[in-house]
C-alpha cells in the first residue's frame, strides 16, 4: 500500500487534489475519481473519461506518474489477469469507477 497525491485539472484549469492510500496507480485514479464524482464539492467539474490524473507518491522518494481515465477504465474492463488474486482488484477499480463489466 502506497500514500498518493492524486490531482487533475478542470476545464478551468484548477487544479483539484485528495490523498489516497492504494496498492496500485489504478486503484489510486479509481479511489480519487469515486472521491472527486461523489463529493458536492467538485460537483461543477468532475473528471470525465478523458481526463489525467496525476499521482504523486509520498513521502519517501516521491515519483510523479500520470495516467488518464481512459487507461485506467480500459485495464479493469479487458485488461488480463495474472491469476485469482488479480480479479478483486479489477472488480473493486470498476466499482469505484461505476463501470459496467459486460458492456
Amino acid at each position: 500500500m502506497a500514500f498518493c497525491r492524486v490531482s487533475y485539472c478542470d476545464i478551468e484549469g484548477i487544479e483539484h487534489a485528495v490523498e489516497v492510500t492504494a496498492a496500485s496507480l489504478c486503484e489510486a485514479v479509481a479511489l480519487a475519481a469515486a472521491r472527486f464524482r461523489r463529493d458536492d464539492g467538485w460537483s461543477a467539474c468532475p473528471p470525465g473519461r478523458g481526463c489525467e490524473f496525476r499521482v504523486k507518491t509520498l513521502p519517501d522518494s516521491p515519483v510523479t506518474y500520470s495516467i488518464p481515465v481512459k487507461k485506467v477504465e480500459t485495464f479493469a474492463l479487458h485488461g488480463s489477469v495474472a491469476g485469482p488474486r488479480d480479479i478483486l482488484p479489477k472488480e473493486r477499480i470498476r466499482e469505484l469507477l461505476g463501470l459496467d463489466p459486460f458492456r
